[in-house]
């Protein structure tokens, strides 16, 4: 046996030569066959077709022939259409402009055509009203969902406008236009129905109206872009161009779009300009027949039917006049406009006004700081967006000298019509340019583009031999990717629309991705890839747009900001009213009323309030950092204080990334699986005609660089297993019938440890998840017949039906049901033998190798539990955060990785749910279109035979166990992906809620029904948090609330919270910082409402007697002790443990508003009774009448702020306590310390009644007996007292007791019987909690 690594290359002799090298390498003789069993297996399908299907491709065929439209084949053009492959790139300017009007569509021709092409010509024909002054439009790739309008602008009312804007020196525009766009538009604008050919020839740019749920409407145009040359429409449409989808449905049901309208003349009507509608970087096209717009990015070059082929200098010329430059140009705003837009915010905008008033009223010490902080945040806020711009920028413009081949025109064909197709052309060149002059079609040697970023995504053509790709930019999987030449029929498939981006995906490299190896079959050739997106429509564009136009968050706690602002502006209107009414009865000067009246809008509405609001996402940022989680969307932290579920992937997430090989079992002679052997010398023993070793060395995807085996972990620790060697290079194939006139093939060969034997991988059927396995055709070398061995490898479900039966172990689902309940992951393999030729090998289809196959054995792998797994599941469950396991692998191994974690607890039965017999055959030949009635089983007993319990079970409805000792809230739940998808057919909401608020494990769920568990926890209110490794993740951590991606990226576009932790861990501190940051905002609002509040009473009381504060009392307030404390508040750390109860997320609620009303009617009470003793005084002196200017220094003045002081100190100690979110009061050192300095100073200030004490000048106050100080330090003790005792405990008691009057308040409002405001996952629960009662008698 060698010594040598299983993984390592082969001897220099026998590897393959660099381009320059010419060592001669060994060859791989192969075998040819005679294709016998592939013919007839293709015989036999054909028959069993049926026969009417022939006659229906027919008559499809004829009908698509015939239609006038001329859009709904390729093959009714005369010529050939030239548009751009795949995705395309961001628009300078496009769109459709004027063609003929189609002809009418006759009547017998559409009642011939398919029904769902008739249903839709017919839909769009009769489109009026509504539907003709609006389009909607889906685009999957991009999830976004728009509804547009086309507008017509009112000159009369546009004139008004700019004459009220002059009028108002810019104050109207900057209301309606940068503050209330909605005001403007609806005022300037009007819906009109889409524009006909008439208008677009007119060349003028239509206004229109963009509609983004949860986003406010958008003011866009749809503007003419002057073509190079007059060019044909099938030239701009392609014949496979369909309207888009109009919604998500659309998708999921997979409904048909209906092509384009056009006449007869519509591939021959020369444009002379276009329209496009260019809304965030995605172009869409306006087509005048239709009237609809379409999508640019779905525009394929028809021409790679036929094969890539380079392109002409014209048509080079046309595509970059139609797609623009390559590049990801981020165009951000200058520094001037950034600073203009930020300080036209409503809150500078008043900010301004306020200092403006303030250094009026000699008030320019806090006038001063108010204006330094304004500045500074403004100037702060523009140099990070600044930065974040030239970051993006960077990141996203990027370009790279290419090898690109092109063809030019000769003498004669350049003077000739550009639209000649006979034109001579002269031989391909390979030119080197900038990647900023590809565009979609060109052919690229990739070859050169080693270690670099790749500039546009791209097609692997026939001839790469391999191509390995780094996606972390993409997934956040650090793991490469191998991608594998798209074959000729895919191309052609994928040029006329018949496969998506996801059906070539194997095929495709991604701009942005980095390149980390490239070689061709033939040593002297090179990696060639045709160019199917660029700049904007890239899969790197795409990602640079979601960064700049992220999902918005929806949180009712800002909405419910700017109410409590608007009640704070309302109050602040009553007393401005009743201020002006008692300073005219009393005779103050009218500029004196003017300034101290309007003076109370900017003590009620504190200016300062953003800058106080935004620390806690500051200081929340920099902690996250710190713990190495690295956030893209800050928005984001106050919603992971809301989190109510997780739900995790499972391998690399819960448990370890990498899998140690168990042992393999195969069939024995006496039927059944013989013993577990758990080295592979003892796997070797057993002589057989096709070894086990040989299928687990070659189904794999493992690719070596620099000597070092990269893959699937598990493909990994299976080859290492082997002890295979797995060579670096691939040898050239040579036999009969295998050369390709010159050019021998490349094959991918594997050797023993005793170099003994060696196998050829001949082809490779990548592995697919709907699938669930892989499979490759082998010949060994040893071989003196002809016949090839096919492998196929997958999960056990997917394998054994391929199988014939007579094959399967008797004892097969014992063991295979033992050993996953184990938490053992479990391959089956399976196999056959065909005499191939080389020519049969590579055309034979996949099914043809994936069946009819002799059971093989299986291969089982450990998969260890993280060692923090469990104890942040524990974490998660102390806090009532019910966790979920979603994964790809099986039902019975994830069951026993929950239960190994906790997620399950230990003795709780748990149901699996099964589809009868008949609805799985049905499945298998294609479709579930029949409901039925699940049947749900304990996993722990058998399904049949002796111990199964035959009346058990689950009711298909409520879920609720047949059992009576067993109610559903005792029970788990778990079960597939394909039962969730029959479920979400068939399934009532009551059940579905059931259901997803009861199971714990998902398994078997494809990377989409990821995302679609998180959309239905969603559906139900749950605020879901995802975690994952990121690569099978992607959607599901991108549409959850919170995701958070464990990856080593410092950030990754795949999730907007990224952990440098490999453990979940990192998700309960996410959570507890979230909790944390929601409980400080809520609580820096309730302060800064009260000490607005507080302010305003006190100067509303000193206004009654012609009194006002002093400025040093202002300042005293407004900057020590409010910003002071804001700081200190938000410098606190989130709790040790998470709390069983969550933060409030809305400010409008009942525990919050009565908080803050209680602390009103105390400060109220607190600074009336004083005021009030005061005046029934006999040594009490009347505030000296000034009208032009309010008194100081008087005894009302020194009453009203010494016990005003002290409320801030009582509301800062009342709500920064900390627990349960946030760490004790004591923890936060620069909070206590905070408080007690100003606590001693506010009782210095109380106490300080003399002259000589400093204090005294400072603050303008006045002697007064030091009796009735004390009255005022009683009546402040007794405030803190009852603001204790009310916001520890009498708060919550009268909480209880509205609630019934609430909920009937709400009844009556809405005029509903049964009205229940409650989240839906919550009356779930409350339900199921009232079933168990019941069922235990309480």
């Amino acid at each position: 046996m060698s010594n040598s690594s299983p993984l390592e290359p082969t001897p220099p002799d026998s590897k393959a030569p660099a381009a320059a090298s010419s060592t001669p390498i060994a060859s791989f003789a192969f075998n040819s066959g005679d294709d016998a069993a592939l013919r007839q297996w293709e015989a036999d399908q054909k028959q069993m077709r049926p026969s009417t299907a022939s006659k229906d491709e027919d008559q499809i065929t004829t009908t698509f022939s015939s239609d006038p439209s001329g859009t709904t084949s390729s093959s009714s053009f005369g010529a050939k259409p030239i548009v751009a492959a795949g995705d395309v790139p961001h628009m300078p300017a496009p769109a459709s402009v004027p063609v003929q009007r189609d002809e009418k569509v006759d009547s017998d021709k559409l009642s011939s055509a398919p029904s769902h092409v008739a249903i839709e010509l017919e839909k769009l024909q009769n489109d009026e009203g509504e539907e003709a002054m609006r389009q909607d439009i889906y685009l999957p790739a991009q999830d976004l969902l728009m509804t547009i309008r086309y507008l017509e602008k009112s000159w009369l009312n546009f004139t008004l406008f700019l004459i009220g804007s002059v009028l108002t020196a810019g104050i109207l525009p900057l209301i309606i236009v940068f503050w209330v766009p909605r005001i403007y538009r609806q005022w300037i604008y009007y819906v009109r129905e889409a524009p006909t050919e008439d208008e677009l020839a007119d060349c003028k740019a239509i206004p229109c109206l963009v509609k983004i749920p949860s986003e406010p409407a958008s003011l866009q145009k749809l503007v003419p872009h002057k073509l190079p040359t007059p060019t044909p429409a099938n030239k701009m449409f392609s014949p496979n161009f369909t309207i888009p989808y109009t919604s998500p449905a659309d998708v999921a049901q997979e409904v048909p779009r209906p092509p384009l309208a056009g006449g007869p003349t519509a591939n021959t009507t020369l444009l002379s300009h276009v329209f496009v509608l260019n809304f965030r970087h995605t172009p869409l096209i306006f087509h005048a027949p239709s009237q609809k717009l379409v999508s640019l990015p779905e525009w394929r070059d028809v021409g790679l039917e036929s094969g890539a082929a380079p392109l002409t200098q014209s048509e080079v010329a046309f595509r970059h006049a139609l797609f623009g430059p390559n590049i990801i140009d981020v165009r951000g705003q200058s520094l001037i406009k950034l600073t203009i837009t930020e300080t036209c915010h409503p809150f500078y905008v008043f900010t301004l006004a306020s200092c403006g008033l303030w250094f009026y009223d000699t008030y320019q010490v806090y006038a001063a700081v108010v204006l330094a902080i304004s500045i500074l945040g403004i100037a702060a806020t523009v140099i990070q967006s600044h930065r974040s711009q030239v970051r993006l920028q960077r990141t996203a413009r990027y370009e790279t000298q290419v090898e690109v081949m092109r063809v030019g025109l000769s003498a004669t064909s350049a003077s000739s019509s550009p639209n000649d197709e006979k034109a001579s052309l002269a031989s391909e060149t390979w030119e080197k340019v900038s990647s900023e002059a590809l565009v979609p079609g060109d052919i690229v040697s990739l070859s050169p583009l080693l270690s670099q970023s790749l500039p546009a995504d791209m097609l692997l053509l026939p001839g790469a031999s391999s191509c390995l790709v780094n996606e972390s930019m993409l997934t956040g999987e650090s793991v490469p990717c191998s991608k594998t030449p798209i074959s000729p029929q895919a191309l052609a498939e994928f040029a006329r629309g018949e496969r998506d981006l996801k059906g070539v995906e194997k095929s495709l490299v991604w701009g942005g991705t980095v390149l980390l190896r490239a070689s061709a079959e033939n040593s002297n050739d090179r990696v060639k890839a045709v160019v199917t997106s660029t700049a904007w429509n890239s899969s790197k564009g795409s990602l640079v747009k979601m960064m700049l136009f992220p999902k918005p968050v929806n949180f009712a706690f800002y909405k419910d900001a700017f109410l409590f602002i608007l009640i704070l502006i309302v109050i602040a209107v009553i007393g401005f009213i009743g201020s002006v009414i008692n300073f005219v009865i009393v005779g103050v000067d009218g500029d004196e009323i003017g300034l101290r009246t309007i003076d109370l809008f900017t003590i009620c509405v504190p200016p300062a309030l953003p800058a106080a609001m935004s620390i806690c996402s500051t200081f929340a940022l920099r902690r996250l950092k710190q713990a190495k989680i690295f956030c893209v969307s800050p928005q984001r932290i106050n919603l992971a204080g809301k989190v109510s579920i997780a739900v995790f992937d499972k391998t690399g997430t819960l448990t370890e990334g990498g899998l140690e090989v168990r042992g393999v079992r195969m069939r024995g002679e006496n039927g059944k699986l013989d013993e577990l052997r758990e080295r592979m010398e003892d796997v070797n023993e057993v002589e057989r005609e096709v070894k086990m070793e040989e299928a687990m060395a070659a189904t794999h995807d493992v690719n070596l660089i620099d000597d070092e085996p990269l893959g699937d972990p598990l493909e990994v620790s299976m080859l290492l297993f082997t002890k295979w060697t797995m060579e670096s290079a691939k040898r050239p194939l040579t036999g009969a019938q295998v050369s390709q006139g010159s050019i021998d093939p490349y094959v991918q060969c594997l050797r023993s440890p005793s170099g003994d034997a060696t196998i050829a991988v001949l082809r490779k059927f990548d592995f697919v998840p709907s699938l669930r396995r892989m499979s490759v055709i082998t010949q060994a070398a040893s071989s003196s017949t002809s016949s090839a061995t096919m492998y196929v490898k997958g999960a056990p479900e997917s394998i054994m039906p391929l199988c014939d039966p007579a094959t399967i172990p008797d004892d097969f689902d014992v063991i295979l049901n033992e050993a996953t309940r184990r938490g053992l992951r479990v391959l089956a393999f399976g196999y056959k033998t065909a005499s191939l030729s080389w020519s049969g090998a590579q055309t034979c289809p996949r099914e043809y190798v994936e069946s009819d196959l002799s059971f093989l054995g299986l291969l089982f792998f450990e998969n260890k539990l993280k060692s923090t797994t469990a104890a942040a599941i524990a974490e998660l469950h102390e806090a009532e955060i019910p966790t979920k396991m979603c994964t790809g692998d099986s039902v019975n191994t994830a069951i026993s990785v929950a239960r190994e974690a906790g997620m399950i607890p230990p003795g709780q039965p748990v149901f699996v749910p099964r589809l009868p017999q008949g609805v799985k055959a049905h499945k298998s030949l294609g479709g579930m279109s029949n409901p039925a009635e699940l049947v749900w089983s304990d996993v722990d007993l058998p399904q049949e035979g002796e111990g199964a319990d035959e009346d058990g079970g689950l009711d298909p409805y409520s879920l609720a166990p047949r059992d009576p000792k067993l109610s559903l809230s005792t029970v788990g739940l778990a079960l597939t992906g394909d039962v969730f998808q029959h479920l979400l057919s068939h399934a009532s909401d009551e059940t579905m809620a059931r259901l997803l608020v009861r199971a714990q494990v998902f398994a078997r769920f494809s990377p989409e029904l990821k995302a679609e568990l998180v959309d239905r926890l969603q559906r139900i209110d749950h605020t879901v948090a995802f975690c994952g490794d990121g690569a099978n993740d992607t959607g599901a951590l991108k549409g959850a609330d919170l995701g958070l991606s464990l990856s080593e990226a410092e950030a990754s576009v795949a999730a907007p919270f990224t952990s440098g932790a490999d453990d979940i861990g990192s998700l309960p501190h996410l959570i507890k910082e979230g909790r944390n940051c929601l409980a400080t905002s809520t609580s820096l609002f309730l302060y800064f409402a009260l000490y607005a509040l507080t302010e305003f009473y006190s100067v509303i009381l000193l206004f009654g007697v012609t009194a006002s504060l002093d400025n040093a009392q202002y300042l005293w307030i407004d900057i020590f002790q409010v910003f002071c404390i804001a700081i200190g508040m938000a410098w606190g750390r989130p709790a040790a443990t998470l709390s069983k109860s969550r933060p409030f997320s809305r400010l409008m609620t009942r525990r919050i508003v009565l908080s803050l009303l209680g602390a009103i009617v105390l400060l109220i009470i607190a600074q009336t009774v004083p005021y009030v003793i005061l005046h029934k005084q006999s040594w009490y002196e009347q505030p000296p009448f000034q009208p032009a200017d309010l008194s100081l220094t008087n005894q009302d003045n020194s009453v009203v702020s010494k016990t005003a002081m002290f409320t801030f100190t009582i509301a800062s100690i009342g709500w920064a306590l900390g627990p349960p979110h946030r760490e004790p009061l004591y923890r936060n050192y620069l909070l206590s310390f905070a408080i007690l300095a100003l606590a001693a100073i506010n009782f210095g200030i109380l106490f300080s009644n003399s002259e000589s004490n400093g204090l005294f000048r400072l603050f303008g106050l006045v002697e007064l007996p030091t009796s009735f100080l004390f009255i005022i330090f009683g009546t402040v003790l007794v405030q803190a007292l009852l603001f204790f005792v009310w916001e520890l405990w009498a708060v919550d008691v009268v909480c209880g007791w509205l609630a019934g009057p609430m909920r009937r308040f709400r009844s009556w409002r809405i005029r509903g019987d049964n009205v229940d405001v409650e989240k839906k996952f919550r009356r779930v629960e409350r339900a199921l909690k009232r079933e168990e009662a019941q069922r235990v008698g309480v």
